[in-house]
């Protein structure tokens, strides 16, 4: 029998095989690989949260933007609506202004008719008065004549109140019949003399207004006497071609009054 050779025992200090080399490079590779893949999923998954969250962030903002904007052009609408609603009040306003300057320029001018109206009323009331006052008191001469015929001053009176009204005949016709009575009437021949004077009859006046400034400077009534010497002097200036110009004469004559 053959002796069995002995198996070689290892070696506990031997080299690594090639195959123990690759499988601990490749265990390591794997290792390192996992390590990165899960260093870059983890890099990767940040970087995705921060762009995520950055685009969050912007969506956001551009929201926020918008609504912002749509807040302005409605606050803006808004404004134009209420100032073109005061324009309109404000031209309602202006017409309504308007109105009430055109009645109240009408009521002014109401008033101002009304008030020449009464003033006219006023007016024609004294002249009213004045014509009954006139009739009255020629009245009272009419009566005072009936009682005394020869009572000169009644018909002087009675004169002067027709001159008032504007009968120049009737108040001659006094004036003669005061002279009749009382020759020395100075005051009778000064109105029979304006009186004539209106009525053209340039000679008869002058002789009037003569005697009736004899009589006043007798009576020594200087006043009367100046006036009616004045009066007598003007109406010699006057032509005596037409009895118009004569009647002008009417010009400063203050009748003299008893």
């Amino acid at each position: 029998m053959h002796d069995q050779l002995p198996t070689p025992s290892p070696n506990k200090g031997a080299v690594p095989t090639s195959l123990e080399v690759v499988t601990v490079v490749a265990g390591l590779g794997g290792a390192i690989a996992t390590v990165i893949t899960q260093q870059v999923l983890l890099a990767a998954a940040a970087s995705a949260s921060l762009s995520i969250a950055a685009g969050l962030n912007l969506l956001n903002r551009k929201r926020l933007l918008q609504g912002l904007r749509q807040d302005q052009q409605t606050a803006i609408a808004s404004l134009v609506q209420r100032y073109e609603e005061q324009q309109q009040r404000l031209e309602h306003l202006s017409h309504q202004l308007a109105g009430v300057e055109h009645l109240a320029s009408d009521l002014s001018r109401d008033a101002k008719d009304l008030h020449n109206y009464a003033h006219g009323l006023g007016t024609e009331q004294k002249q009213i008065e004045t014509v009954v006052g006139c009739l009255r008191e020629i009245e009272t001469c009419t009566l005072a004549i009936q009682r005394e015929p020869n009572d000169g001053k009644a018909y002087y009176n009675r004169g002067l109140t027709h001159q008032r009204l504007g009968d120049l005949n009737a108040a001659i016709a006094d004036y003669t019949a005061a002279i009749q009575l009382n020759p020395d009437c100075a005051r009778a021949y000064h109105n029979r003399g304006v009186a004539l004077s209106r009525q053209g009859h340039r000679q008869a006046a002058l002789e009037d207004l003569r005697a009736a400034a004899k009589h006043f400077f007798e009576r020594g009534d200087l006043d009367s006497y100046q006036k009616a010497r004045d009066l007598s002097k003007q109406l010699h200036q006057l032509e005596p071609a037409e009895p118009a110009q004569t009647a002008d004469f009417d010009l400063a004559v203050d009748v003299l009054f008893a």
